[in-house]
């Protein structure tokens, strides 16, 4: 895998970049509560690895990912930034890559809450509206095909190995008797039962 990191580059090699392959890849998260037993920064860690994967398949630039969106949810330790200082924020980071030479941007956000998917999506209509670079907002969602699973799946397996190989899934976290309060969707994570003793 070649990833050509956005912050690592030198002048002379964004100018080669942008020679052979003019594509950038834009990679959001958040700093949110997701419950107990995941880390704050979880939106932005899949976001990260998402973005990578996109990045080799296409040959593209990879810039850091932004904590920095839209919206949260209503627990704490959640970064609640308005639509009011992110989209004019979003607009104006489409616009300077576009004016440095990039024809294709890749929006992928991991935090896809209404307001965060919004904003992307407007801040990319109001630029190519008025400039020849076309921008693709995507989110996890919008990836769910036969193609995007490999990304997904890896996304996953470099959450577990971050940090060191640290366990970033800590379900001895949530004590027993508290709801995983802040986790979306149908699917609960079962924490398993004590052994007694008794045959499995």
């Amino acid at each position: 895998m070649t990833i050509y990191h956005f912050e690592r580059l030198f002048p002379n090699e964004i100018e080669a970049r942008l020679k052979s392959a003019p594509v950038l890849v834009l990679s959001f998260g958040t700093l949110e509560w997701h419950s107990h037993h995941l880390p704050l920064g979880l939106d932005g860690m899949v976001a990260q690895a998402v973005g990578e994967s996109i990045a080799d398949r296409l040959d593209a630039v990879l810039a850091p990912v932004s904590y920095w969106a839209a919206g949260g949810v209503p627990y704490p330790y959640t970064l609640k930034l308005p639509i009011s200082v992110i989209e004019p924020l979003l607009v104006a980071v489409f616009e300077q890559f576009a004016e440095m030479g990039f024809r294709v941007i890749v929006a992928f956000t991991g935090h896809f809450g209404i307001e965060q998917t919004l904003v992307l999506k407007r801040a990319a209509h109001t630029v190519m509206s008025r400039s020849p670079v076309t921008i693709l907002p995507i989110t996890t969602y919008d990836l769910i095909s036969p193609e995007a699973i490999p990304a997904i799946t890896r996304a996953g397996r470099d959450l577990a190995a971050a940090s060191g190989g640290a366990d970033l899934v800590k379900l001895d976290a949530v004590p027993g008797d508290v709801r995983l309060d802040g986790v979306l969707g149908r699917i609960r994570a079962a924490r398993p039962a004590p052994n007694k003793g008794k045959p499995c």
